[in-house]
């Protein structure tokens, strides 16, 4: 069996664990009525910390597919 050696990287940026667990992002889905059998797809968008998140405000009345996910500091 190899053996696999690895180094630490001293010099590789640590990420702000403040920044990264409480950042908000806009999510955007496509989304379709699920009591309306002709509906047409629709844009959805929702402020929210992680994906699940998003998903709860808007799974309970619509059938989504994520477009995009953008920080909120980027808009």
């Amino acid at each position: 069996m190899p053996i696999i050696h690895s180094m630490p990287n001293c010099d590789a940026p640590k990420p702000d664990t403040y920044t990264a667990v409480n950042q908000m992002f806009i999510f955007r889905f496509f989304a379709v009525k699920r009591i309306d059998q002709n509906a047409k797809p629709e844009c959805k968008e929702v402020q929210a910390t992680d994906l699940r998140s998003a998903k709860l405000q808007l799974v309970r009345d619509y059938i989504l597919s994520l477009a995009t996910q953008i920080p909120v500091k980027a808009v």
